[in-house]
């Protein structure tokens, strides 16, 4: 019997994305976040919970998808990766969806050009799911060290 994994499906600019269920840490409606002065492109502000500042970073700059400002009808994933919590707003929550093996392919048997982002891709519903991790899709020194800094409150 296969293995099942879960993830959380979401939207972004009518693309289907999901990332692993382990890695999400809450789900939150579309909120106010602070926004920086300064700061590379990536980092869209911060979202302060408990106390912690968390960076939220622009997926959609990130994917080389068309930018644009959240809406209250988007949502706000907050997520853990090996590194640090990090945010991202997303368009669309599609749910949790569980998936056997066999249902999985890896990114680099079929898409090897995206293989360096994107670690499998499934389907539901005829749209193709692109599943990230965010080790991967975060993956350079540059992220783990923004992450890094905006969590000590220090931002260059």
């Amino acid at each position: 019997m296969d293995k099942e994994h879960n993830f959380l499906i979401f939207t972004l600019a009518d693309h289907y994305f999901a990332l692993d269920i382990a890695e999400v840490v809450r789900v939150y409606p579309a909120v106010a976040v602070d926004r920086l002065g300064e700061g590379p492109p990536i980092l869209y502000g911060l979202f302060t919970v408990a106390g912690k500042n968390i960076p939220v970073l622009d997926l959609r700059y990130r994917l080389h998808l068309p930018r644009r400002e959240p809406t209250p009808d988007d949502a706000l994933v907050v997520a853990c990766g090996q590194e640090s919590e990090l945010a991202f707003f997303v368009d669309t929550i599609i749910g949790v969806r569980s998936f056997a093996e066999g249902e999985l392919c890896e990114c680099a048997t079929i898409y090897p050009e995206m293989a360096e982002y994107v670690s499998r891709v499934t389907e539901i519903d005829g749209h193709k799911v692109w599943i990230y991790t965010l080790d991967l899709l975060f993956a350079d020194q540059d992220f783990s060290v923004l992450l890094q800094s905006v969590s000590a409150g220090v931002v260059s």
